[in-house]
């Protein structure tokens, strides 16, 4: 019966997950210019406006409104990266907008000889994708990430079933990030999905929680009590949109009783399955 509720606790941590808030360090998409998967376009920049959504006081003076923007798609025309001096591909940030996905290409720096050329080019140009239905657009993309994960579930190599840590240890993350970007159009939908799979490589620190008993002590009676541990560990991450797998595992080390505790200098094991309810970027 103790053994049924220990595998009940672990499953219902299991399914509860693995809490993690992140903020991914300027992700970089790559567009590769040298592919037929897609045909990347461009409009003069400059755009028709409209004031829409007018207000007016009691003098017919105008006190707020917006702007509507404007471009003239009929004007577009296919790039030519060569005669840009663009040779592969290129680093972007990506505007998803019914079937158009815009494309802002990231500044070029001094070291491109080309550099002056290519900025002034996007400048003065609006690049886009027309997505066609049902094609799959896809961009590979990376970044590091910093931020704070929690492991609801550890357990020590060498310990029995009873010794698993079902304490929700937060630590610190820092890792790289990397996957795909990719974007779908469906007839039946008037505006494109976005969907990302990518995995990432991590480095973990913090502050964990141990709890010393008969179970898990070298000497019974010896200590009893919850002590504190330095806890350091590398995940590794499977992520796709918002949700998340990682397998971790580290060393815990503890602040007081070392002697006293059974896993002094034992690797643990970490697993979670869980949501970003909270990513910025």
């Amino acid at each position: 019966m103790k053994n049924f509720k220990i595998l009940f606790v672990l499953c219902l941590f299991f399914f509860k997950g693995f809490g993690q808030n992140h903020l991914n360090l300027k992700e970089k998409n790559w567009v590769l210019t040298d592919t037929n998967l897609y045909e990347i376009k461009v409009v003069p920049s400059k755009k028709n406006e409209s004031k829409t959504d007018v207000l007016f006081n009691a003098k017919k003076e105008i006190i707020s409104y917006k702007i509507k923007k404007t471009y003239n798609f009929d004007n577009s025309k296919k790039i030519n990266f060569e005669d840009l001096g663009i040779i592969s591909k290129f680093k972007a940030d990506f505007k998803l907008k019914e079937d158009k996905l815009f494309i802002y290409p990231w500044l070029y720096n001094c070291n491109n000889k080309n550099a002056e050329k290519i900025n002034s080019y996007f400048d003065e140009n609006l690049a886009y994708i027309v997505l066609e239905d049902r094609k799959n657009y896809s961009f590979k993309n990376s970044s590091y990430q910093l931020g704070v994960i929690t492991i609801p579930i550890k357990m020590y190599l060498e310990s029995e079933l009873g010794n698993v840590n079902l304490n929700a240890n937060a630590m610190l993350n820092l890792g790289f990030n990397f996957g795909k970007n990719k974007f779908v159009k469906f007839p039946n939908e008037e505006k494109a999905r976005n969907y990302k799979s990518n995995y990432s490589i991590n480095f973990l620190a913090g502050i964990a929680s141990i709890e010393l008993d008969d179970s898990n002590i070298n000497t019974k009676g010896s200590a009893e009590g919850k002590v504190a541990a330095i806890s350091t560990g590398l995940s590794f991450g499977v992520h796709y949109n918002n949700f998340s797998f990682m397998l971790a595992s580290g060393f815990d080390l503890t602040t007081s009783n070392r002697k006293d505790w059974k896993f002094s200098g034992i690797p643990w094991l970490g697993v979670g399955i869980g949501i970003d309810f909270f990513k910025f970027k």
